[in-house]
């Protein structure tokens, strides 16, 4: 009898630990609509891209300097985060622990992140610095971009000089953002960076920023 009861407990301390091991994978209080995925794939040329989550399933990507816009849809079902998206192709994205693990379909999600939207405007008033290339060329063009705290950026190569940010830029959630000066441009924070793709006509830009102030 004595046996019996020890080999129950073994099996219930079995159980509690892999019921244990299962919770601490998990995504409680998930929701998409809280965050947006960033990331960099190539459309032509390499470029940034974001998917932006809304309430009621709908979902939205955007890459090119925003000049590429595609409406889909999105299903959550506790670990898997399932992306209908007719241009770009559909995702099956394994999230765990609030974190993309894996996926399969759409190859674009070699390089991207599920990141949590801020609660205030993440580029207003900061200053960031890098470089750009021109539809993959192997030189860099060193540049600023500047934002103001009235929704406003300016955009400038090899300087360092500045004057107040005049373009207008809109939020698309607030750390995703789109605006034109002399060519369209898609904003996207990034891990602490700043990823920045333009379109003007055929020809795109890339980069990622630092930012200095």
């Amino acid at each position: 009898m004595k046996q019996l009861k020890l080999i129950f407990a073994g099996l219930l301390l079995l159980v509690c630990v892999s019921a244990c091991k299962k919770d601490s994978g998990t995504n409680a209080g998930f929701d998409p609509a809280q965050y947006y995925i960033a990331g960099v794939r190539v459309v032509n040329y390499k470029t940034n891209f974001a998917i932006i989550f809304t309430p009621g399933g709908a979902s939205r990507q955007l890459t090119v300097g925003g000049s590429l816009v595609s409406a889909g849809s999105y299903q959550y079902n506790g670990s898997h985060l399932k992306i209908t998206d007719a241009t770009f192709g559909d995702a099956d994205l394994t999230i765990i622990n609030n974190a993309i693990t894996d996926y399969a379909g759409n190859t674009g999600f070699a390089d991207a992140s599920l990141l949590r939207i801020p609660g205030n405007d993440a580029f207003a008033g900061k200053k960031f610095q890098g470089q750009l290339r021109l539809n993959n060329e192997s030189t860099a063009i060193a540049c600023t971009i500047q934002f103001s705290t009235d929704s406003k950026f300016g955009f400038r190569f090899n300087s360092s000089d500045f004057t107040s940010p005049t373009a207008p830029y809109t939020l698309q959630n607030n750390a995703v953002a789109t605006g034109n000066s002399n060519g369209q441009f898609l904003l996207v924070m990034a891990n602490g960076k700043l990823l920045v793709s333009t379109s003007n006509d055929s020809n795109q830009m890339y980069g990622e920023f630092s930012q200095v102030i």
